[in-house]
């Protein structure tokens, strides 16, 4: 079976681009929706941002320069740079439609929906930036079996598997990170 890296950059000689680009699509396109999904909590933009990481991907393939056989972290940090994109370009958007409308009876609607609402997602979406550079401070073994275990659901053993570690490896840094995470979820929290 052939690695991300031999499909992406070189495929062999008997798979086209047509089918290695399908095959790693098939490998990472759940956890790439899933992880688009997190950052969005809309379904229509989480797939646009499948779609749109992907051929971002792709049209960069000839300049990849992967640190593992496996394309999935690299598919995400371009998620997390389009998700980024596409929050900058909404809220400037949201801007220009409120400087061109009514802004005082815009805002009499604005006050009269739901600030509870508002500030439920707010506060969900601060959770997942900490939550993310947490993990992007990680060491690359654990934050690849963070990847492995959390987005693309998969057990230790599989995780360790790939990792080239043994299965007691695996669970001790696991455990070892959840804890780390836990005691900075805690200290955060006693600093707000």
């Amino acid at each position: 079976m052939s690695t991300d890296a031999e499909l992406w950059t070189t495929p062999p000689p008997d798979v086209d681009h047509h089918t290695s680009f399908t095959t790693v699509y098939d490998r990472h396109a759940t956890a790439v929706y899933r992880y688009a999904y997190s950052l969005t909590g809309d379904p229509d933009t989480a797939q646009d941002l499948l779609q749109e990481t992907f051929l971002t991907t792709w049209r960069r393939r000839d300049h990849l320069d992967l640190a593992t056989d496996s394309l999935l972290g690299w598919l995400l940090v371009t998620c997390r740079n389009l998700a980024a994109n596409h929050r900058r370009h909404s809220a400037r958007r949201r801007t220009v439609a409120l400087l061109d409308d009514d802004a005082a009876h815009l805002g009499d609607r604005q006050q009269a929906s739901h600030p509870q609402d508002l500030a439920d997602r707010l506060e969900r979406d601060e959770e997942l930036r900490w939550v993310l550079q947490a993990i992007g401070q990680l060491t690359p073994t654990d934050r690849r079996l963070v990847e492995l275990c959390l987005i693309q659901e998969r057990s230790y053993a599989q995780a360790a598997a790939e990792l080239g570690l043994t299965l007691a490896s695996a669970t001790k840094r696991i455990s070892r990170t959840r804890a780390h995470l836990r005691a900075l979820r805690t200290t955060r929290e006693q600093e707000s």
